[in-house]
This record gives C-alpha cells, structure tokens and sequence, in this order.
C-alpha cells in the first residue's frame, strides 16, 4: 500500500497504528493496519467576557458580548449558551438560559436588579469550555452617565474626568 493513501483517506482526528514489514535495503513489503480510530476531541479555546464588565451599570436592554471561542479540531461548529442569573451560585430557580447562540454576542431585556453572567462553549461533538470569567452587572433606570460614568465604559474613574 502506497503510504500517501494511508493519510488521504484517513479521519485527521483519528490515531491509526501500523505493522510495517520492509526488506533489508527498506522497500515496503506489507504494511497492515492493526488498530485504528481512537477519537479525540478538544474543547474551543480558552475566552474572555466582554460586555457587560464587571459591575457595571446598564440599562435594560443589555447587551451581552464575549470573545469568539475557536475550536482546534477541524470543521467543529461552536455554539454558546449564555446564563444569566439573580444568582452567584446559578441557582437553577434563579438562572435564564439562552441556549445554542450562533454569535458571540446577544441582547436580552432585563427587569431591575443585579445580575451574574457567564458563557458555556460547546463544539459540535459536545466537548465544551466555560468563560474564563463570571461577571456581575445592575440593570438600573438611571443612566450610568448620572452616577457619573460620562465615557459610558461600567466604571467610574479618572476616564470620566471632563476639563
């Protein structure tokens, strides 16, 4: 067997192993596939939350946005769920789920409150990857520019500063 077709015709993520017979100046004489298709399957890549930051003040129309988790292993799709919870533990009486989001990013109205953010990646052969991080975030009627975040970033600090 040509050992050019052995790679063509083969998964990229399978492990193929084989018995190889040569003569003594190394002309391949038989060669035998003795174990074959041992699956791998690596989670999306490590992401970061975006938006809404931490503590932030944000009216109800919230926009959610977080970084693109690539997945590593060849033609795997990765689809989001966004959780958004009343809850720091992401009680399930207290936590929405937005389930296989497209899109890294997501808008949901909200009521007043405070609230707790995270994101779960999965790619089309279930190995998932949560955020690298949990966010809090207020959904307030006042605008975040009257608790003088002017620039409109979830902070006040010297940003804001107006000369």
């Amino acid at each position: 067997m040509d050992p050019l077709n052995w790679i063509n015709h083969h998964n990229p993520d399978s492990i193929y192993v084989y018995f190889c017979f040569a003569d003594l100046v190394g002309n391949a004489l038989m060669a035998e596939r003795v174990y074959h298709d041992i699956r791998f399957n690596d989670p999306p890549d490590p992401f970061s939350l975006l938006f809404p930051p931490n503590k932030a003040f944000t009216p109800r129309g919230v926009l959610f946005d977080w970084e693109t988790a690539n997945d590593p292993n060849l033609f795997d799709e990765v689809r989001y769920d966004l959780y958004v919870s009343t809850s720091c533990y992401f009680s399930p009486d207290s936590t929405t789920i937005e389930s296989h989001l497209a899109t890294s990013e997501h808008v949901m109205t909200m009521d007043y409150g405070t609230y707790h953010w995270k994101v779960k990646a999965k790619d089309s052969r279930g190995a998932e990857r949560w955020s690298d991080q949990v966010r809090s975030f207020m959904v307030t009627g006042i605008h975040p520019s009257m608790l003088g975040d002017l620039n409109s970033d979830g902070y006040v600090n010297v940003g804001d500063l107006v000369f």
